[in-house]
């Protein structure tokens, strides 16, 4: 039996996959991030080391049934020395296999529209837009970097709820309910508490960060006018990225299909219902995503054996695989935002 193998990193957590080839499941799990921003080349390493361990363990396979595999790993393709010394990490591990190197928005790309043309926008930890044209030509937008771009990501909402906090807190704005719930689930008994709690816990932690948006979210369903306004100016930014590739890549007034992915993007997403009628001045029509980014990877890894083939396989997926995007609760925990400052 040969199996393909799709490994779908990202800054909060990582999506292991092993199909036949013909697409059936054979095993999956998920474990934490896996940038090298914050891991460091060693740390990504040892974990994908640890990955593909257990996904043979899980299958009851060898390193020689891997037909083909394909790793999304976020910044790939960002920081040259990163890179090469990834792939030269990576080397031997899978031997007579063919194995492909993705950035991981790519993942999210081939599942979302199984390798047809369009825009696909990413928005968990961080946010990204990537497309491809009819003649294979690809732009991205956004996801530059946590510290000046990933603008609608979920950290760029983190540091939002940070910032209408403060600004709840010295009257600039009315106090309203996200002022109450930081208060209270961060444990700070003084306002002056969140900068030690942000020094302490925050500072340099992206996935912690973003978690604080699960809290603004909850503000914003509790009807907190500046934590909607919030979610309003993130679902703009991701129009404007999706913009931005737009004009690289169609002639004006051509239709387009643009699909999603990540954490924001869950059961009861505040950025769809705001997203979807921006989406209408490109124009394009905004449709769920066909597969996952893990099954998009699988998609990938068939694409380095035979075109024809991964073409073949994403039609028998979509009637076969998940299209579930993960729950945002799934990828953040209570203790991500919880403990004394």
């Amino acid at each position: 039996m040969k199996y393909l193998l799709s490994m779908d990193g990202g800054g909060t957590k990582t999506a292991w996959l092993l199909t036949t080839a013909q697409g059936e499941p054979a095993a999956s799990f998920q474990c934490g991030g896996c940038s090298h921003t914050q891991l460091g080349i060693s740390g990504v390493l040892s974990l994908i080391r640890f990955g593909i361990d257990r996904l043979l363990l899980l299958a009851g396979c060898s390193p020689e049934d891997i037909l083909a595999a394909a790793f999304g790993i976020p910044c790939y393709g960002e920081y040259p020395q990163a890179d090469r010394e990834i792939a030269a990490g990576l080397t031997g591990l899978l031997p007579g296999s063919s194995v492909g190197i993705y950035n991981d928005v790519e993942l999210g790309f081939a599942g979302s529209l199984c390798l047809s043309c369009g825009i696909h926008l990413v928005a968990g930890t961080g946010a990204i837009a990537i497309g491809q044209n009819a003649a294979g030509q690809t732009a991205r937008s956004n996801g530059w970097h946590p510290a000046f771009s990933d603008e609608g990501s979920g950290y760029w909402l983190g540091m939002q709820a940070l910032s209408l906090f403060a600004r709840q807190a010295d009257g600039r704005a009315p106090r309203d309910a996200l002022y109450s719930l930081l208060k209270s689930r961060l444990s700070l008994d003084k306002d002056s508490d969140i900068i030690s709690y942000y020094d302490r816990q925050l500072a340099g932690n992206r996935r912690k960060t973003a978690a604080l948006q699960l809290l603004l979210r909850e503000a914003a369903l509790a009807g907190d006018p500046g934590a909607k306004e919030a979610f309003a100016s993130a679902a703009q930014e991701l129009y404007l990225s999706l913009l931005g590739v737009y004009r690289a890549l169609f002639p004006a007034g051509d239709q387009v299909r643009i699909s999603y992915s990540g954490g924001l993007f869950s059961e009861g997403s505040l950025i769809l219902p705001a997203l979807t009628p921006l989406t209408a001045r490109l124009p394009a029509r905004l449709i769920p995503p066909l597969l996952p980014p893990d099954y998009g990877g699988i998609l990938l890894a068939m694409q380095q054996i035979s075109k024809k083939g991964a073409e073949e396989l994403a039609a028998r997926l979509q009637s076969t695989a998940p299209t579930t995007i993960p729950d945002c609760s799934g990828t953040y925990h209570k203790e991500d935002f919880n403990g004394s400052h």
